[in-house]
């Protein structure tokens, strides 16, 4: 039996899925960067730990096969890939040469908010940690995209 999510589930949720569809656009090569407005925004979906958007990006990022780093504060902060695991990277299907060690892939601009639209798909989502939601929202993705 499926539980039914709560409306904050629900929305952590969803904003977890923008993020990773995101995250796999950048990774294909058809975005080349993430806007974010705020990095320090707490997310906590399904009974899981609190955690912020940036941990949350990083863990994305990470479950694709891809480390990033943070640098700069407020405004001025962002996101750059330091380390690939090609291997990881080919194991969902993505091409590993359209994205390179150095390239800003996350920034933050206070003024601009990406809206995330929100999709009855992700009302059935069953996971108890935050790597296999992750895990389960990228298979969506990668298969939406």
């Amino acid at each position: 039996m499926v539980e039914l999510l709560d409306e904050n589930d629900q929305e952590a949720i969803h904003i977890l899925y923008g993020l990773v569809v995101s995250v796999v656009k950048i990774v294909r090569g058809n975005e080349q960067i993430l806007i974010v407005d705020d990095l320090d925004k707490e997310i906590q979906p399904i009974n899981m730990d609190q955690t912020t958007t940036r941990e949350a990006i990083r863990s994305i990022f990470v479950e694709l096969g891809i480390e990033i780093a943070y640098s700069g504060k407020g405004s001025n902060e962002k996101g750059v890939v330091i380390d690939m695991d090609e291997s990881r990277i080919n194991e969902f299907g993505l091409d590993s040469d359209t994205i390179r060690f150095g390239q800003t892939v996350i920034r933050t601009d206070n003024l601009q908010k990406q809206i995330i639209g929100k999709t009855n798909e992700l009302k059935d989502i069953d996971a108890k940690d935050l790597p296999t939601l992750i895990d389960r929202l990228i298979a969506m993705a990668i298969n939406k995209s």
